[in-house]
């Protein structure tokens, strides 16, 4: 297996981890709507949800970090990070979720917020999907850092 395949399979890893023990901590501000009417918010529902929003999240994180590695010209950028490559990795999923959640919530109506989701004011988005690009994106990308370190010897 090629290096930069090694390194984003271990990014992929990091990311896996993280979306799936915060989706299922957020899993219950959300209503389900679009998957099976039929089955309403059962638990199949759910989990089919919230595999699927983990997906996505890794896949927005994979391409997030790739956006960066190709402007810096470095795929081992993440091992010395500089704050506007952290801003741009935060910056990126923040548009990204802004878009996601106004499109599903009030256009598509994918899904939808318990009466308890608290709201972001300026995004009219919820708040949980808001921390997790501005909090655990950036979290994911220290983790990554800190428990994977590339072989410098290693072609990229």
């Amino acid at each position: 297996m090629n290096a930069k395949l090694q390194l984003e399979l271990k990014f992929v890893l990091t990311a896996f981890i993280v979306s799936l023990f915060y989706e299922i901590i957020q899993s219950h501000l959300y209503n389900f709507y679009v998957i099976d009417p039929v089955v309403g918010n059962s638990l199949f529902k759910g989990i089919i949800f919230i595999t699927l929003r983990i997906f996505l999240d890794i896949f927005v994180l994979l391409v997030n970090f790739n956006i960066i590695a190709r402007a810096r010209k470095n795929i081992l950028w993440f091992q010395k990070i500089e704050i506007r490559d952290m801003t741009l990795f935060t910056l990126l999923g923040v548009v990204y979720v802004q878009y996601n959640e106004v499109i599903n919530v009030y256009f598509l109506h994918t899904w939808g917020y318990q009466k308890f989701m608290p709201l972001v004011p300026v995004f009219k988005i919820g708040l949980t999907p808001f921390i997790q690009w501005v909090i655990l994106a950036p979290l994911v990308l220290l983790m990554y850092r800190d428990w994977f370190h590339a072989d410098p010897a290693a072609e990229y």
